[in-house]
């Protein structure tokens, strides 16, 4: 099931997003004009932050990595002029992904997997 993130909302549903996932891991693709690309595979979310306004708004940051010293290695992934943001969930109507869309058609999967990064290290 999907759901069309509403502009208005963009901000708040981030800020709860990231609360909710933080550290969790996630896989990041893009699918553009060259086909699709793998950005990253199991790697924990930080944060996901919205920017209204100022050049090729409405972006998007997703911050991955980086939440501690010890895992210091990091992405940030800007996503710029985005049109539509897509919140996909599974039968338990959680979260398993978000699809941002950009004007050019660009979109960009961020895919939440069930382990966290803590998990994964336990």
């Amino acid at each position: 099931m999907s759901d069309t993130i509403e502009v208005t909302n963009w901000t708040s549903y981030f800020k709860n997003f990231t609360k909710e996932n933080i550290n969790r891991l996630v896989k990041l693709e893009i699918f553009g004009e060259l086909g699709a690309m793998e950005e990253v595979v199991s790697f924990p979310l930080a944060g996901i932050y919205v920017e209204l306004t100022g050049a090729n708004a409405p972006r998007v940051e997703i911050l991955l990595g980086g939440l501690s010293a010890a895992a210091s290695e990091h992405l940030t992934h800007t996503i710029t002029n985005v049109s539509t943001i897509l919140a996909r969930a599974g039968r338990d109507n959680r979260e398993t992904a978000v699809e941002f869309e950009s004007a050019d058609g660009t979109k960009t999967l961020l895919s939440l997997e069930a382990k966290t990064a803590e998990s994964q290290t336990a």
